[in-house]
């Protein structure tokens, strides 16, 4: 079996974690499907958050025996009183800032529901794995993988916004807590449709979280 090695990602990677995340992560999610969002619309917010998300030192590639990334795990810190901003919003098409209100609404008075004691928080932005790598155990390396990197730099909580079933049951099982939950059919736009019609038949985003 082709072997998998785990490191903490490097800048250096960050060239290959990005066409990874157009490649294999963008065709697997669900809310970019029900909007037809394509790799043009997400290319620069990509590499923005690939970079971003690496320079903090807690962000995991994956690689196959042949060196090509299988799988990435990005994320970032925030800190309370300093929630971040999406950067060039308004550069982005108007499918990809419904995503983001939609973001932006899972984390609405996130800091509140924190424990006082937590200051720092480890924003788990993405967990993916190549298709052809699936069912090897793979997104339990990325979920487990150089933590103490987080630890390290004072983080005491983790969050993430999760849409696919297969990630909600994911973290579930690593004992996230619900923080918050958009249910899509409540969710409208203008005229009083849904926003999203995931053609994987997702229902709910979260937003959930645990300490560390």
């Amino acid at each position: 079996m082709d072997a998998i090695t785990p490191s903490i990602a490097l800048p250096s990677d960050i060239p290959e974690m990005h066409q990874f995340m157009l490649d294999d992560f963008l065709p697997s999610l669900s809310l970019t499907a029900a909007l037809g969002i394509t790799r043009e619309e997400t290319d620069q917010r990509y590499l923005r958050l690939t970079r971003n998300c690496v320079n903090t030192g807690t962000s995991v590639v994956l690689r196959n025996s042949s060196g090509r990334v299988v799988g990435v795990r990005l994320c970032d810190i925030e800190e309370r009183g300093h929630p971040h901003s999406i950067e060039g919003l308004e550069l982005l098409s108007e499918n990809l800032r419904k995503i983001y209100r939609l973001v932006d609404l899972l984390n609405e008075d996130k800091w509140s529901s924190i424990p006082s004691s937590i200051d720092k928080l480890w924003l788990v932005e993405v967990v993916a794995v190549d298709k052809d790598y699936r069912g090897r155990g793979l997104s339990r390396v990325l979920m487990e993988f150089g933590v103490e990197e987080a630890t390290k730099r004072g983080v005491r909580g983790a969050a993430a916004e999760v849409v696919a079933n297969a990630s909600i049951a994911l973290f579930a099982k690593y004992d996230y807590i619900l923080l918050k939950e958009v249910v899509h059919s409540e969710y409208l736009d203008e005229e009083g449709r849904p926003v999203f019609e995931c053609p994987g038949g997702e229902r709910v985003a979260q937003l959930v979280f645990k300490e560390l």
